[in-house]
């Protein structure tokens, strides 16, 4: 809803020349009630005669962030793609959680940057040892009681290619039954960045004195 969930926008926009996009904001509002995954609808009206509009309306889902939180890492290709999740109070100990790979918004190629048929989903124990809790992202499961906090990873692949940062992008769903017996499902997002290697540069002291810096 406006001003519960977003601030209204209206407006002109201008497509420069030699362009056929233009991003446009809209305000989304932080608040502190738990609910479902929401959306917006942006619609565009009143196009001049020199422009060809394709579809006049765009969908724009709005996340609750007081369920739970994903937090991709950055790390350097021929390592783990790991996302760290955070599942607050809202979320009860019997939800049934699943895993929802998504390349919307992700720059990373599946199979050539990550491999999809590592995914697994593991939390750290009171040693200190990883336990799986699934390994597929058909499959829910729920989390031993007291733990709140999870991982979930994918091998990268090590390639010769020079090229760009990359990214990969999950999904998380929690469902559950609230106290009023409606059914909740919550979703999270999360996005992980892909370095490229072979951009890394060695330095190799070869003098046998001691290196020396001064301000």
């Amino acid at each position: 809803k406006a001003v519960e969930d977003y601030s209204a926008i209206e407006g002109n926009v201008t497509i420069p020349a030699g362009q056929s996009s233009i991003t446009v904001s809209v305000p989304i509002v932080d608040n502190d009630v738990f609910e479902n995954t929401e959306f917006l609808q942006l619609l565009l009206t009143s196009v001049t005669s020199n422009a060809v509009l394709g579809d006049p309306e765009a969908s724009v889902r709005i996340y609750d962030n007081d369920g739970m939180t994903i937090t991709g890492a950055t790390d350097f290709e021929n390592n783990d793609v790991v996302f760290t999740v955070n599942v607050s109070d809202n979320i009860p100990t019997d939800a049934t959680l699943k895993l929802h790979p998504t390349n919307s918004g992700a720059t990373a190629t599946q199979n050539a940057d990550y491999d999809a048929t590592t995914l697994r989903a593991y939390y750290i124990d009171e040693n200190d040892q990883e336990q799986t809790l699934v390994e597929d992202k058909n499959t829910g499961f729920t989390l031993p009681d007291g733990i709140k906090e999870f991982f979930i990873s994918y091998e990268s692949n090590d390639d010769t290619i020079v090229e760009s940062s990359e990214t990969v992008r999950m999904q998380v769903s929690a469902s559950f039954e609230n106290v009023d017996g409606e059914i909740i499902e919550a979703f999270a997002l999360g996005t992980a960045t892909i370095l490229d290697n072979e951009n890394i540069v060695t330095i190799t002291n070869t003098d046998p004195v001691d290196t020396i810096a001064t301000e």
